[in-house]
């Protein structure tokens, strides 16, 4: 049982960045978005890397070697799902700001059934695989089993499917700031982050019950909403010196501040915010031109959620083969299931992920763009150097 583990395709672009490239082709933001898919590829990294180490190092009969691995990749392998929720933070803001439907209703059910289409089928394949091939348990009543399914409880026969949880109750949020502020999504936002802030706070002294709205990691979305307004207002000011802050941040995090064991206490402002602030910088300085991201990079970006949810699976099946390996089993293990990853998160990207992906693109492109009160951008070369 895993008790005892730790806690696009259409034309090349994934699900939730053809939607962020339509809205940028208006005028917005030209191609420049492959930043923050750079940003998807590290953090998926980040995580992947952090629970290979684990196991290799369990393998390994804890060698030196593996457990010195593991003290550094563990640490930014939870770092890694605060960089997930900060980027989905800002792409939903962007995303939201041109609606595609002259009535709030229609605007908010395309954006719920893209949702639905993007998160929930490889979800279910790759918890298939968890139940049925490692063998996990799945709730044995019919309501537990649909509150699993649904993603409303954290399906406890894949753990790292907790942090989609929490997207979709973001994306739940998100879809009542349309329904309820359709055509005015930038000032709505700035409320639904101000009664988020209220809600944690309120939490925080005891005031409200510890229910998801007032949950500390919606603080996550909230930053990464915060980086969406301001890159889509063209604010691209002191971008390096933002790098060198959020760089500053995470490694601070890392060796003086988390413990090894209770990263809940620290993440949000250990990580979440470092995060915000990376993100933030890495694209505007791709907005400046100062730098390029490469193919490859934007590629695994693209990939990302096949790699995430696969990552366990995979490890876990190959598992049984390397157990008492030694340190030749712990690199035994660490290839094979790299490369097996490999393959099976590319296969599931191009036959599970791009159909539906089509298949929400075909929604997508199927209904004419209204206008918003948002502001439009510039092309990208009217940015100033």
């Amino acid at each position: 049982m895993l008790t005892a583990i730790p806690k696009v395709f259409l034309h090349g672009r994934d699900g939730m960045f053809l939607e962020l490239w339509e809205w940028c082709s208006s005028g917005a933001m030209s191609e420049r978005v492959q930043a923050i898919q750079a940003m998807r590829g590290i953090a998926a990294t980040m995580v992947v890397a952090g629970h290979l180490s684990i196991m290799a190092n369990d393998v390994s009969g804890h060698a030196p070697f593996f457990g010195t691995i593991m003290s550094v990749t563990k640490t930014f392998g939870h770092a890694g799902v605060d960089v997930f929720f900060v980027i989905s933070g800002a792409i939903m803001f962007m995303i939201t700001q041109s609606p595609r439907h002259s009535a709030a209703t229609a605007e908010t059910v395309d954006f719920l059934l893209r949702r639905l289409l993007r998160i929930y089928p490889l979800f279910w394949v790759t918890l298939a695989v968890m139940v049925l091939g490692v063998g996990n348990a799945f709730p044995d009543t019919a309501l537990a089993a649909f509150r699993s399914l649904a993603l409303v409880d954290m399906p406890p026969a894949h753990p790292v499917a907790w942090t989609m949880v929490f997207e979709v109750r973001f994306y739940v949020e998100v879809a009542a700031v349309i329904l309820f502020f359709h055509g005015r999504m930038g000032r709505a936002f700035l409320l639904w982050a101000a009664l988020e802030i209220l809600a944690v706070v309120a939490t925080s002294y005891g005031k409200l019950p510890l229910v998801w709205i007032s949950h500390p990691l919606m603080l996550e979305f909230v930053m990464g909403t915060g980086v969406g307004y301001l890159v889509s207002r063209k604010f691209t000011g002191g971008a390096p010196a933002a790098l060198a802050l959020g760089l500053a941040g995470f490694v601070y995090t890392a060796a003086f501040v988390f413990d090894g064991q209770n990263v809940e206490a620290i993440r949000v402002w250990g990580y979440g915010l470092p995060a915000a602030i990376i993100l933030y910088a890495f694209v505007a300085m791709e907005m400046r031109r100062t730098v390029r991201v490469p193919l490859w990079l934007s590629n695994l970006g693209e990939a990302s959620y096949s790699l995430y949810l696969w990552h366990l699976p995979i490890f876990l099946l190959w598992l049984p083969h390397w157990l008492q390996g030694g340190t030749s089993g712990g690199f035994g293990f660490a290839i094979s299931a790299t490369l097996t990853l490999a393959v099976v998160a590319a296969l599931s990207y191009r036959f599970i992920e791009r159909p539906f992906i089509a298949l929400a693109a075909m929604r997508f492109r199927s209904h004419p763009q209204f206008p918003t009160d948002g502001k439009v951008l510039p092309p990208i070369g009217s940015i100033s150097k």
